[in-house]
C-alpha cells in the first residue's frame, strides 16, 4: 500500500510541475526540457548508484542536448513562439 501511495505522490508532483512549469513558459520550451528527463535519469544513476554506462549511452546524451541546443537556438523558431499578451 505504501508503494501505491508514494507513486501517486510523486506522480501528482510531477504533474503539478508539468502543468506549472507549462503557465511560465511556452509548451515548445518545456517540451524541449521534457526531453531531458531520460538523460538525468541515467546521469543520477550512474553517479548515485555506479551504474554502467556505455559509450552509446555517452554519445545519445551528446546528441539529445546538441538537438535541443539546435531547437532552442533556432531563429525562424523564435520567431513563430512568440506569445502576444
Amino acid at each position: 500500500m505504501s508503494v501505491i501511495g508514494l507513486g501517486i505522490l510523486c506522480n501528482l508532483i510531477r504533474v503539478g510541475a508539468l502543468f506549472y512549469s507549462l503557465k511560465k513558459f511556452l509548451s515548445g520550451f518545456v517540451s524541449l526540457i521534457m526531453l531531458l528527463e531520460p538523460a538525468i535519469a541515467a546521469f543520477l544513476a550512474w553517479a548515485i548508484f555506479a551504474e554502467e554506462l556505455s559509450f552509446l549511452n555517452w554519445l545519445t546524451f551528446v546528441l539529445v542536448l546538441s538537438g535541443i541546443y539546435l531547437a532552442k537556438s533556432d531563429k525562424i523558431l523564435d520567431k513563430n513562439s512568440i506569445v502576444n499578451n
